[in-house]
């Protein structure tokens, strides 16, 4: 019975890493709700702590975020997106539109703690 439960949590862990290193950018952090701005989360769980953010405020988010991600070596967003976030050494930059709403932003400034939980 041990070790059936050890295999399956080493499995889980190997999922995990693999779904993680998908785009490159290390572990997903798995987060449930993420959708939902009331969600709660656990705030002592973050990657990091100490993180120096830059907001950039765009006319086009969908535009600024895809060139960023592109020169970055990643995709075309072909879909709206309402902000974006990118790491830079050890500055966390979120790009929103001049009307950005809470959710947004806190969402964005999430994945400078958190990593790239969706």
């Amino acid at each position: 019975m041990k070790k059936a439960i050890f295999g399956t949590c080493i499995a889980l862990i190997a999922v995990f890493f693999l779904v993680g290193q998908e785009r490159d950018q290390g572990p997903v952090m798995t987060f449930v709700g993420w959708e939902n701005p009331e969600t709660r989360f656990d705030a002592t769980k973050n990657e990091v702590m100490d993180v120096r953010l830059r907001w950039k405020v765009v006319k086009d988010v969908r535009k600024a975020c895809s060139e960023e991600s592109v020169r970055r070596g990643g995709k075309v967003f072909n879909y709206e997106i309402q902000a974006c976030s990118f790491w830079e050494g050890k500055e966390c930059i979120i790009v929103t539109p001049r009307m950005a709403t809470i959710h947004n932003v806190g969402h964005e400034v999430l994945h400078c703690f958190r990593g790239d939980f969706h």
